[in-house]
């Protein structure tokens, strides 16, 4: 059992009279467990093959439908590295009638410790077909549940507060260790790098002021769990588990990916993990040549930098924010892969946008690398951005056009393992905005 400090209250401050007027919105929430039951891969590295050794903690995933008005959106985040376009269209195939593609936002949290459900991405982990249909069926039936059940009013909050000293950018020009060697970008600490250390909450209220659901975002990738054969929901887990001690043990917490295609957590520097001759070489040769690298957490040190994350939500859930009002309303656009120069048996991938009030929740369906957050921003001013990584079925990463010619693994290094062929085309920021842009379709599938 993990245990990490937190504030010891259920309710947050009451609302003021005036607010008690503010258009409030109609919700149901709710959680299913997608733990595997049997040991099969897991997704997320190249080299680990066998199947998972135990249980570090389990996998879930977190729904909750908001609507106002005529308007509804179901969001759905799960602990998987990718979600995948077989999730995806199992769940609407069996929610056909009751439920829009466009009413649909789901996500993944990108831990690299859960089963694959990817079909199209085999070199990351080997989908187990078992597996998926059971995700499939629990997520399907999870919100078929939620759909019948009568929605509560309730009030939404967004909060916000920036975190020092917990991620960095994984970009830097280095040596790979390679016969001969070769220099160019590379995975390694880069504390010059651009980073968005922005916490971002969205906290659901009761009439009665009690909190009912929560929803965060952060960017950092979930590379931090310290046992790399065991599955785990890596630092969403720790947050939950403790919103869950404060808030009641059923609390849905909805965790939102980052853009955080090159955002990593401050790791300790790497040591040689063997005493191998050649190993040693190797590492000492990098040591001198790149400096410190990205090394592991220890068990305490992954429960302090995951607690940290998680003290820091709970005190936006109870001690600031706005009240967010107003109406919603889900758009997505259908992109074609090769628009940006790629070829896949997927054609096509979505790009979401939900509005809610003054919240504007931006889905895309790649590792987006953080600097597309200030890029978003600057072109939806005056509003709240909530941006969200690994939405739908996710193709690879999206890199910025400074970084095409740069190279490194969120340009090219990451093609095959993703099951792409090509490369990307120039203009892929300004696509990538403009896609966003005109992030307005009609609500129909388009399937």
């Amino acid at each position: 059992m993990l245990e990490v400090k937190g504030l010891s209250t259920r309710k947050i401050s009451s609302f003021a009279s005036a607010r008690d007027r503010l258009p409030s919105f109609s919700f149901v929430s709710g959680s299913t467990d997608i733990t595997p039951t049997s040991p099969i891969p897991l997704a997320g590295y190249m080299d680990r093959l066998g199947p998972y050794s135990s249980i570090g903690d389990p996998l879930e995933a977190n729904a909750v439908v908001i609507s106002s008005a005529n308007k509804r959106v179901v969001f759905v985040t799960t602990d998987l590295l990718y979600v995948g376009r077989d999730l995806v269209d199992g769940v609407l195939n069996r929610l056909k009638g009751s439920l829009r593609y466009d009413e649909l936002f789901i996500s993944a949290s990108h831990t690299h410790h859960a089963p694959s459900t990817d079909k199209s991405k085999p070199l990351l982990g080997k989908c187990v077909d078992e597996y998926l249909q059971m995700v499939t069926l629990r997520i399907a039936g999870l919100i078929d549940r939620l759909l019948n059940e009568p929605p509560t009013e309730i009030k939404l909050r967004y909060a916000s507060d920036t975190l020092s000293g917990l991620t960095i950018n994984r970009r830097r020009v280095g040596w790979e260790m390679s016969f001969p060697p070769r220099h160019g970008m590379s995975i390694l600490p880069n504390p010059s790098g651009f980073i968005d250390p922005l916490l971002r909450v969205l906290t659901f209220v009761d009439v009665n002021d009690e909190v009912k659901a929560v929803a965060w975002n952060f960017c950092c990738h979930p590379v931090s769990f310290p046992f790399s054969s065991q599955v785990s929901a890596d630092y969403p887990g720790v947050v939950r588990m403790l919103l869950r001690s404060e808030f009641g043990e059923n609390l849905p917490v909805l965790f939102f990916q980052g853009f955080a295609g090159n955002v990593k957590p401050v790791l300790p520097p790497a040591r040689p993990e063997t005493r191998n001759l050649k190993d040693l070489a190797l590492y000492s040769a990098s040591r001198i040549l790149n400096g410190p690298g990205f090394g592991r957490f220890s068990l305490l040190q992954w429960k302090e930098w995951s607690g940290s994350i998680g003290r820091a939500v709970l005190r936006l859930c109870v001690e600031k924010g706005t009240d967010v009002e107003g109406s919603i309303y889900p758009s997505y656009k259908l992109v074609k892969l090769s628009d940006f120069g790629f070829k896949n048996t997927v054609e096509n991938v979505v790009f979401r946008r939900v509005d809610i009030g003054e919240v504007t929740m931006i889905g895309l369906p790649a590792e987006p690398v953080a600097e597309y957050v200030p890029a978003i921003t600057s072109l939806l001013q005056r509003r709240i951005v909530i941006p969200v990584g690994c939405a739908d079925h996710v193709f690879g990463y999206l890199p910025t056009e400074s970084m095409l010619s740069e190279g490194g693994y969120e340009v090219e290094g990451f093609v095959g393992y993703s099951g792409l062929s090509g490369k990307f085309t120039k203009g892929v920021e300004n696509r990538v905005v403009r896609n966003i842009a005109e992030g307005l379709a009609l609500p129909d599938s388009p399937h």
